[in-house]
């Protein structure tokens, strides 16, 4: 929703061109997404679109791929060909973050490694995501990035990834089929630990102990996608005000 409501206020303002630059960076890394999750899942891969394309009308990219209904596996697998944008997404940011800024990269990592405590979603956990975000701002604007041209070229990369990474109607109607499923194994597996008197809480903590990592990643896109969103706001009130005139700063 951020993500449309950034791009609805840049098009008012500058028009669907002005959009497209971001688009040949993000749609790839959207679409790559899908694509490693087919791979993964064992779906199978028809046509791709890439970048967007003239006449193609708002689609900017799309993956053609089909499964077999009868593999509890690739159904399993519709709910990651789904999410498959955020995840690569956010490995983008993250490896961009590693490449152009590393000090901001050590600095957050760091953070999360002391100051988030895995475990279950607790309100703990969610305030040392928040100050990870913190530690992630303060190290990303400080004074020696804001002078280091490759700052500005990580921030631009950034934000052409994070304004493509929300999920389409499509994805998400192909994310929630494979959540049924998961549900249904998850419900499964249970029943039969409890008939069996298996203790299955030991491999759900296992599990509930990469929440604060998840969580302090997917931070990580909301920043940026907010940060994206204000630029977008911004620039669009510029407009409406009328201080840019045809290529000219009206001063």
């Amino acid at each position: 929703m951020l993500e449309r409501k950034s791009a609805g206020y840049f098009v008012q303002g500058f028009g669907g061109r002005g959009y497209l630059p971001t688009s040949y960076i993000g749609t790839p890394v959207h679409e790559l997404g899908h694509v490693v999750m087919c791979w993964l899942f064992r779906h199978r891969v028809g046509k791709v679109q890439w970048f967007p394309k003239r006449g193609n009308g708002t689609v900017l990219g799309y993956v053609e791929h089909s499964y077999s209904k009868s593999s509890l596996y690739q159904r399993i697998g519709n709910f990651f060909v789904g999410i498959g944008p955020m995840i690569s997404g956010i490995l983008a940011l993250i490896g961009l973050m590693y490449i152009f800024v590393p000090d901001s990269y050590e600095g957050f990592m760091d953070h999360i490694d002391t100051g988030v405590q895995p475990g279950a979603v607790s309100m703990e956990m969610l305030r040392g995501v928040l100050q990870s975000s913190s530690v992630l701002f303060r190290g990303l604007f400080s004074m020696q990035n804001l002078l280091a041209p490759s700052f500005w070229l990580f921030l631009f990369l950034a934000l052409s990834i994070s304004s493509h990474m929300a999920l389409s109607m499509p994805d998400i109607k192909g994310a929630a089929s494979g959540v049924v499923t998961i549900f249904s194994g998850l419900f499964t597996v249970n029943l039969i630990g409890y008939v069996l008197n298996i203790d299955m809480n030991q491999y759900v903590a296992v599990l509930a102990g990469y929440n604060a990592y998840l969580v302090a990643f997917a931070s990580l896109a909301v920043l940026f996608s907010l940060i994206h969103f204000a630029i977008c706001f911004l620039l669009f009130l510029v407009k409406k005000k009328g201080l840019f005139q045809g290529n000219h700063l009206k001063l």
